[in-house]
C-alpha cells in the first residue's frame, strides 16, 4: 500500500465522498433558488454517486497502485475452473442474503417492503437514466469491493487485525455506505439503508478473502446488479412501475 494511505482513510472514504458530492450539488440548487435543494440532490444521487465513485476510484489506484489493482481484477486461466466451481455455489445463496434482508427490514421499519424504495427512486429525465447507466454503473462495481476488500482489509490485517475482525470491520463500512445513496435524514430510511447489505457484505467478504480470484466475476456481477438502478429510476420516471 502506498505512504500515506491507510484502511482508516479508505474505510470511510465512499461514504464520506458520496455525502459530499450530494452536498455539493445541493449547494448548486440552493444557489440557483430551488425550492428543496436537498431533495433536489438526492433525487439526482446516481450522478453524485457516480462522481464520488470516480474519486474513489483514483484513492484505491493511490492504494493498491496501478499493476496490483489490474491484477487483482484479471480473470485467470489456472484458477478458472474453482473459481467458476465456487461463482456458481455462490450465486445460489447470493440472492437471499442480498434481497430477503431488504424486504425483511423494510417490513420491520414501515409495515411496508416498498417504502424504502420509493424514497430512493424518485423520478428523473429518461436521457438521465441511460447516461447514468454508462457512468454510474461501470465506476460502482469497480470500485467498491475491491476498496473494502482488498484494499482496506488487508490493510487491517497489516495492522495487527485478525482476518475475521478485519473482513468484519470492512463489511461493516460496506453497509454503512449505503446511508448516502442517497442520503436523506431520515431514522427508518438510514436504519434500512445501512443495514439492509450487511449480512451479504460479511458474506462476500469472507468469499473474496478466502479466494481473492473470484474478485472480477464479482466485480461483474455487482455491474448486473447496478445496471438495474439506472432502469428502475426509469421506470418509476415513466410510471411503468409503481412502489
Amino acid at each position: 500500500m502506498a505512504p500515506g494511505v491507510n484502511a482508516w482513510v479508505l474505510l470511510p472514504s465512499r461514504l464520506v465522498l458520496f455525502a459530499a458530492m450530494q452536498a455539493l450539488l445541493a449547494a448548486a440548487f440552493a444557489l440557483a433558488r430551488a425550492e428543496s435543494p436537498w431533495a433536489s440532490a438526492s433525487r439526482w444521487w446516481l450522478f453524485t454517486a457516480a462522481a464520488a465513485n470516480g474519486l474513489s476510484f483514483v484513492l484505491l489506484v493511490r492504494a493498491l497502485g496501478g499493476e496490483a489493482l489490474r491484477a487483482s481484477l484479471r480473470f485467470r486461466r489456472d484458477t478458472l475452473r474453482g473459481d467458476v466451481k465456487w461463482l456458481l455455489a455462490s450465486l445460489v445463496l447470493a440472492g437471499p442474503i442480498a434481497w430477503l434482508p431488504n424486504q425483511a427490514l423494510a417490513l420491520v421499519l414501515w409495515g411496508d417492503v416498498n417504502a424504502g424504495s420509493r424514497m430512493m427512486f424518485q423520478p428523473m429525465p429518461v436521457a438521465a437514466c441511460v447516461v447514468a447507466a454508462f457512468v454510474f454503473t461501470p465506476l460502482h462495481a469497480l470500485s467498491e469491493l475491491t476498496t473494502y476488500f482488498f484494499a482496506a482489509t488487508p490493510a487491517l490485517e497489516r495492522a495487527g487485525h485478525a482476518r475475521t475482525r478485519a473482513v468484519l470491520i470492512s463489511a461493516l463500512f460496506l453497509g454503512l455506505q449505503h446511508c448516502a445513496l442517497p442520503l436523506l435524514f431520515d431514522a427508518q430510511y438510514l436504519a434500512w439503508r445501512a443495514a439492509m447489505f450487511l449480512p451479504f457484505a460479511v458474506a462476500v467478504g469472507f468469499l473474496l478473502r478466502w479466494r481473492p480470484t473470484l474478485l472480477p466475476y464479482f466485480v461483474v456481477l455487482h455491474l448486473v446488479m447496478d445496471a438495474q438502478l439506472p432502469v428502475l429510476t426509469a421506470l418509476v420516471s415513466t410510471g411503468l412501475i409503481t412502489m
